[in-house]
This record gives structure tokens, sequence and C-alpha cells, in this order.
């Protein structure tokens, strides 16, 4: 599994990517879904933005939420629509979103 995202991301984002709470989850099927799709929502015309993609992966707050909190994915991608379906922008936001909540 970890060649696979390795070859899919390249070794700067792989190396993000690859913090210990995903290292820890690979392999379970509903986090395994959840990375498909949000590999496939971060991408523009079939051309993933892996820099952004590894970056909310690599927010261990997200990875925990993301298969375990029941309604959390559903707002992240409302949030996603809203911010007008860019990466970056979605990144900023997991980036500042998550950092509040795991110090509060």
């Amino acid at each position: 599994k970890l060649v696979r995202w390795y070859d899919r991301l390249g070794s700067t984002s792989f190396g993000t990517f690859m913090c210990n709470s995903v290292a820890s989850r690979l392999g379970s099927p509903g986090f395994e879904a959840a990375l498909e799709r949000w590999c496939e929502l971060l991408s523009n015309d079939g051309d993933s933005d892996h820099a952004c993609f590894a970056v909310i992966f690599a927010q261990g707050s997200f990875v925990m939420r993301i298969t375990d909190r029941q309604g959390f994915e559903e707002r992240i991608i409302e949030q996603f629509d809203q911010l007008g379906r860019s990466p970056r922008a979605l990144r900023t936001f997991v980036k500042k979103t998550m950092a509040r909540s795991s110090t509060a």
C-alpha cells in the first residue's frame, strides 16, 4: 500500500502525507476509500494537486475525524464547495481549523 501511494504522490508529497496517523490507518477499508475520494476531489481534470492532498492528510486531527466523526466529511465537502473547489483554499482552511481544534 505504501508503494502505491508513493508512486501516486511522488517523494515530496508522500513525505508530507505519511504522518503517523495516516500510516496507522492504511489498510482500513473505510480510510482507504476516504483517501481515494479525496484524491479524486482534489483533482483538476484528472491531475490531482498532490501537495494539497498531502498537507490536508498530514493534519492528524483531520485524519482521525474523516472516518470517525459522522458528518465531518460532508461538512468539509460543503466547505470545499464554498471555497470554489480550490484545493489550495481548502488546504489553508483545514490547516487553520485543525490547528484550532487540536489546541481547544
